[in-house]
């Protein structure tokens, strides 16, 4: 009887050192995981700043190509013309 507990006790002894290793090796691998994904986010943040740079730059040369086009001769007192004026003092500005 005493035999029988003492090998019953080695066998919850192995299962538990068994279960143990399994636990810490995924405790590693999550570690790793883990490691990973921020890595990518901090790649993926990088990209999206880029991304909105080239974004904001594209719109400020959109909006100057609006200005320019808008600065040809119009006819006096439309929308248009007032517009064109506007644009037109803009421009000015920015060169001064």
């Amino acid at each position: 009887k005493q035999a029988e507990r003492a090998k019953h006790l080695e066998q919850l002894r192995a299962r538990e050192e068994e279960k143990r290793k399994e636990l810490e090796e995924r405790r590693a691998r999550h570690a790793r995981e883990l490691a990973s994904m921020e890595g990518e986010e901090m790649r993926l943040l990088k990209s999206l700043t880029q991304c909105q740079d080239d974004q904001r730059a594209a719109f400020m040369e959109l909006e100057t190509l609006i200005r320019e086009s808008n600065t040809g001769p119009r006819r006096p007192g439309t929308a248009a013309s007032a517009t064109s004026s506007e644009a037109g003092g803009v421009k000015l500005l920015a060169l001064k």
